[in-house]
């Protein structure tokens, strides 16, 4: 059975995926918090609402609509073999801009961190209880 085909475990997956691409450009901030010049950046909002319908079908979403795959690299042999990793966008708000031009508030940035820590926990908790219904469903437990 591969539970990539479901689509609540292809949707807890795909909000993992989307948290680690998170927690990446929230280190890349905080390592560049000295570098002048520099614009902190951040990844879109990811509704985890808005793509299980997707994957299911359901509510806000067309009848057997599925995530659409997209090619990340002109080498790809097909639209199906990735799809395109969230991409980072910069953040507004000079307010906070030091003298040497850096916009990044660290004590912003440590909080979008923890934040992304509880996260990603509750969907890992998530996909675990998903896995034990299964083997509850099997008679493995």
């Amino acid at each position: 059975m591969d539970l990539d085909k479901l689509p609540l475990m292809a949707a807890l997956q795909r909000k993992m995926e989307w948290l680690n691409e998170r927690q990446k450009v929230i280190a890349e901030n905080i390592a560049n918090a000295n570098t002048p010049n520099y614009k902190p950046s951040d990844l879109k909002p990811l509704d985890f609402s808005d793509l299980l319908a997707q994957q299911t079908g359901g509510p806000g979403a067309d009848v057997g609509a599925k995530l659409q795959m997209v090619s990340t690299s002109p080498n790809d042999i097909g639209a199906e073999t990735a799809t395109a990793p969230p991409q980072a966008v910069k953040q507004h708000g000079p307010f906070e801009t030091s003298p040497t031009g850096n916009a990044v508030v660290i004590q912003d940035e440590l909080v979008k961190l923890a934040q992304v820590q509880i996260d990603y926990s509750e969907t890992t908790s998530l996909y675990k209880q998903q896995l034990n219904l299964f083997a509850i469903a099997l008679g493995k437990k």
